[in-house]
């Protein structure tokens, strides 16, 4: 079913020139997309866009048939080393009038190689849904500011695995125990991933870096459900929705840092 609004190419906004942030992705999965995704951040800035489509099984690496917008924040090739991340920090505005449900507010995914071959997806921001890391404020009305840095506030890891194994198809990660942490009773199922925290420096038994120090972020497809079918993903992406939203929503992200930087 193609989505209720014609997913035309996001027209320039009015006024000066707006500058085009040559490191950006539109990730976004079937019947939503990011308005002016190439555009930097503010007034004439991104728009993630979300409708009520249930859509055929395909878009995603899992079998989910919703709605996710995603931009993404493209990293060079080698990556970023995990122990540079000192801070993120994002505001978003409420464009539309609020519906029940999850990830209406976004969040932030880091795709995170452990070692070469292993790779994890971790979360940060995630407000009102499972575990809200970060410190979050209200700057103005309708808008949403999340400030996260590693050593105070723990991180969501959602998956732990390497590349699918062929014998097992598409579907199946390969479930990987971490060195440290509580270890999960059962590999994860489509429906009910298992989530961990964990921090990122500051040392201790749940710190990622003491047990991996050489951890980057990474631009590769990590095979979440979640995520778009695709061969390479943003190693730092922002989303609402998921892979199970059928709501109409639409934020206008008016600011997006990363280590003090816009990007």
């Amino acid at each position: 079913m193609p989505p209720s609004v014609p997913l035309l190419p996001a027209p320039a906004p009015p006024g000066p020139t707006p500058t085009i942030v040559p490191d950006r992705r539109d990730h976004s999965v079937n019947g939503a997309w990011v308005d002016g995704w190439q555009y930097a951040t503010g007034v004439a800035g991104p728009v993630f866009r979300t409708q009520t489509n249930v859509n055929p099984a395909g878009g995603y690496t899992g079998g989910g048939t919703g709605n996710k917008a995603i931009l993404g924040h493209f990293l060079p090739p080698a990556g970023m080393p995990l122990s540079s991340l000192t801070s993120i920090e994002y505001t978003a505005e409420k464009l539309a009038p609020e519906v029940v449900g999850v990830n209406i507010i976004p969040y932030i995914n880091l795709i995170v190689e452990l070692v070469p071959g292993i790779i994890v997806v971790m979360v940060l921001g995630d407000f009102g849904n499972v575990v809200p890391t970060g410190t979050f404020s209200s700057p103005g009305p309708n808008q949403f500011k999340c400030v996260w840095t590693p050593g105070a506030n723990l991180v969501l890891v959602v998956n732990f695995e390497g590349m699918a194994t062929p014998a097992a198809g598409p579907w199946a990660p390969v479930f990987v125990v971490p060195s440290f942490g509580p270890a999960p009773s059962t590999p994860p199922s489509p429906g009910n991933w298992p989530g961990t925290g964990y921090k990122i420096g500051g040392g201790g038994p749940t710190d990622i870096l003491t047990a991996y120090p050489g951890a980057k972020i990474l631009n590769v497809d990590p095979l979440d459900g979640g995520l778009p079918k695709t061969t390479i993903i943003s190693g730092i992406i922002m989303n609402i929705g998921s892979s199970s939203n059928f709501i109409q929503n639409a934020i206008r992200l008016l600011d997006w840092k990363v280590n003090g930087v816009a990007v």
